[in-house]
């Protein structure tokens, strides 16, 4: 624990501290959702980072996941592990996800420190681990955060041991907003605690077969072989040939890696529990 961490770490704490049930609901009804995406190894992480900006009224957020050396996280893997939203500006989530994996950018002294003092303490805002002074002067704010217009932020890791892995993000407010407060750190806390057991399990990863880059057509013959459509069925439906659907089906085993239908759908049963994710917008004859 840093020598100057708040009070919030001891046992005395203030009515505007705590999380107050429409938090509590919010943060579950959140997780429920990407329970609903957990098929989809980058579907569920997007909708995650999206939903915590909008509770915690942020710009950006970041998801990923890494090896674990000596119980500290070591820098970002590759683009499958990395997962970026800006809700209301695509030219900055795009341009993030570039810097973010700029090796520059993990030279940070201040992000070390962060690295370090997250991966101890779990959750934990920015001024809890790093001074104004300090920030503020840093590479990480004067080159990358400021001129995208982001400022005060939330780091959360989480380990993944049965992996060997961590599970980290961070969020991110815009430059000139207000301060993220410690209720809203523990939001982020009750978030991620709650969801790191279900990261490989109900909720795919980028290393697991799941449906993040699947064509839209063979989405389309998942949903109906889950709906539990024969392959003859699945093609009238979709007006294609049976030929077509069942070379789309063998396909889709050697994905997920069944041999019949039965596992398939024993699959999606036990590690995803819901129905299929919405498909992503395309034409319907995307991927045919």
């Amino acid at each position: 624990m840093p020598e100057d961490a708040p009070a919030d770490y001891t046992l005395t704490m203030s009515k505007s501290q705590r999380l107050r049930l429409h938090d509590v609901r919010a943060a579950y009804r959140l997780l429920g959702e990407c329970r609903e995406l957990g098929a989809d190894a980058v579907a569920w992480r997007r909708h995650l980072l999206t939903g915590l900006c909008t509770l915690l009224g942020a710009r950006f957020g970041v998801s990923s996941r890494a090896a674990l050396v000596q119980q500290a996280p070591t820098r970002v893997e590759p683009e499958d592990r990395l997962v970026v939203v800006c809700p209301d500006d695509p030219r900055t989530e795009e341009a993030g996800r570039a810097i973010i994996r700029d090796p520059s950018w993990h030279g940070s002294t201040v992000l070390a420190a962060l690295t370090v003092s997250v991966a101890e303490l779990g959750t934990c805002r920015r001024e809890e681990v790093v001074r104004d002074g300090v920030w503020y002067r840093d590479f990480a704010f004067t080159e990358v955060c400021r001129p995208w217009g982001l400022d005060d932020n939330i780091h959360s890791f989480r380990g993944l041991p049965h992996r060997n892995e961590f599970d980290g993000m961070a969020i991110f407010r815009a430059l000139g907003d207000r301060r993220l407060d410690v209720r809203q750190r523990r939001l982020v806390e009750l978030c991620h605690t709650e969801l790191a057991p279900l990261v490989g399990t109900a909720l795919a990863t980028p290393d697991q077969p799941n449906l993040s880059g699947l064509p839209p057509r063979r989405r389309q013959i998942l949903e109906r072989l889950l709906e539990g459509d024969s392959e003859k069925q699945a093609a009238r439906f979709l007006g294609l040939s049976s030929q077509t659907v069942h070379d789309h089906v063998k396909v889709l085993y050697r994905h997920f890696g069944v041999a019949s239908r039965g596992e398939l759908m024993a699959l999606f049963l036990r590690r995803f529990r819901g129905g299929l994710p919405p498909a992503p917008p395309g034409g319907q004859g995307a991927g045919s």
